[in-house]
């Protein structure tokens, strides 16, 4: 399920992230199916992450929530994560445009070889 940014109009002089930003990513990540990990591009974030989401499952498994519940909240979390990660890496390369070398097409990576959180719940 896709969600929609929010509707607040910015001044774009306030913020890096505009909607119109966010609403790019969300859409190149649900064309790549899963298979694009921003936070899998950040190695220090990446270990993070997965480590956080290990105690958030801990916890909500010592909590009695059903193993369909903990996968499901996961999965939510790691989206909204995707979604946050990536949209800060497209606002950083468009920040630096000028000075990073250029990508081809998407600055979205496949990587197939990867593992995928998905395989972790």
């Amino acid at each position: 399920m896709q969600t929609n940014p929010p509707d607040r109009k910015v001044e774009s002089s306030e913020y890096i992230i505009e909607p119109d930003m966010l609403s790019k990513v969300l859409e190149e990540q649900a064309e790549a199916k899963c298979q694009y990990d921003p936070i899998g591009e950040e190695p220090v974030l990446e270990k993070y992450f997965h480590d956080e989401l290990l105690k958030i499952c801990g916890r909500m498994g010592l909590a009695g929530a059903p193993p369909p519940v903990v996968r499901g909240v996961l999965s939510d979390v790691h989206r909204v994560a995707q979604a946050m990660v990536g949209t800060v890496r497209k606002a950083h390369r468009v920040l630096w445009d000028d000075v990073l070398p250029e990508v081809a097409g998407s600055d979205l990576k496949v990587n197939p070889t990867k593992p995928h959180i998905g395989k972790l719940l």
